[in-house]
């Protein structure tokens, strides 16, 4: 019984989402911010735009209806968003590193840290093996539903949007959403 009890409190703790509230009301006030601003008004939403990782590789991305082309990739594409703070996002790294080593020729894993207070020194210690992006304005403005992390999105290599998770995914349930993409 005791280990049962056991069991529920650890499922508990690493099947939910991060309840970092404050980073995502900080990032969606940062974005509303942004909206709100002239700028933001006159701004093509559907003009193509870059991500600059940290690998030095630059993934160029334009908004469709169905999701986004990737001027510049033809891979499949997974969006991590996570924090440097939070527990499950932290958990869920060394699964994504798995999957990005088993599936480095069909799909890119991009982390997009948000609020990142050191990123040198994050990406360091959490030893990430997939890319990380280094501005994230511009893709943000695409996502106003992020309301927990870890939060992943899954795009085919054409682009049309696949599937999204909120919290910790298990590794074999992520392989086989992949799989199921090919």
């Amino acid at each position: 019984m005791i280990i049962r009890f056991i069991f529920f409190i650890f499922l508990m703790f690493f099947l939910n989402a991060c309840d970092d509230k404050k980073a995502v009301d900080d990032i969606s006030d940062d974005l509303n911010d942004t909206k709100n601003q002239e700028s933001y008004l006159s701004e093509n939403l559907f003009a193509p735009f870059n991500l600059n990782l940290n690998n030095g590789k630059i993934l160029t991305l334009k908004k469709t209806k169905t999701g986004f082309e990737f001027i510049n990739n033809n891979k499949n594409i997974m969006f991590f968003f996570l924090t440097e703070n939070c527990t499950p996002c932290n958990a869920q790294i060394s699964l994504l590193n798995n999957l990005q080593e088993r599936y480095k020729d069909d799909l890119d894993i991009i982390g997009i840290v948000l609020k990142a207070q050191n990123l040198d020194e994050f990406l360091k210690e959490m030893d990430i093996k997939f890319s990380i992006s280094l501005n994230n304005e511009s893709l943000l403005k695409h996502f106003d539903d992020i309301t927990q992390i870890p939060f992943m999105i899954l795009y085919h290599k054409n682009g049309d949007y696949f599937r999204h998770y909120r919290g910790i995914i298990a590794e074999e349930m992520l392989d086989k959403e992949i799989l199921r993409m090919e």
